[in-house]
């Protein structure tokens, strides 16, 4: 009888963390913009106005390829090259409505996180800064998803 519990308890949690994943929702579509890669988005932030730096490579990244770090606006920006859009749509996916667990990964975010996507890239950015928000959404569109932070801004950074 234990062992059936046991059993039960654990289908019942992959059902739960299975329905925990975040439907796609597809950028905007009247952005006049095209984002393929992390030099397209750099370029298109920097057409955009804001002040863009790169900041090297993510050492350990959430999803299963090469994170490129850039600033934005002084913000610390995490940017996904994929091998094509279908492998970053399948990618977004697999976060949750929280934004904490990316695939099997559990992930503690500082601030609240931004998830967007555009072609075959996607960019976390986890703060509240209007003007980096502001930046980011003027070249991506609305985020896909806004996740929840360890320590939440009361109020956005201007």
């Amino acid at each position: 009888m234990k062992s059936f519990q046991i059993v039960l308890a654990l289908l019942l949690l992959v059902v739960l963390i299975a329905c925990d994943r975040q439907p796609v929702v597809e950028p905007d579509a009247g952005s006049e913009t095209s984002i393929s890669d992390s030099d397209s988005l750099v370029e298109a932030l920097r057409a955009a106005g804001a002040t863009v730096e790169p900041a090297g490579v993510l050492e350990d990244p959430v999803f299963q390829t090469e994170a490129q770090m850039i600033t934005v606006n002084g913000q610390s920006i995490q940017v996904f090259e994929f091998e094509n859009e279908e492998a970053a749509e399948v990618a977004a996916g697999t976060v949750s409505q929280a934004g904490t667990l990316i695939g099997e990964m559990i992930v503690e975010w500082r601030d609240a996180p931004h998830f967007y996507r555009a072609g075959s890239v996607i960019v976390i950015y986890a703060g509240n800064n209007e003007a980096t928000l502001s930046a980011l959404e003027s070249v991506l569109g609305e985020p896909f998803l806004t996740g929840v932070g360890m320590f939440p801004s009361e109020t956005p950074d201007a």
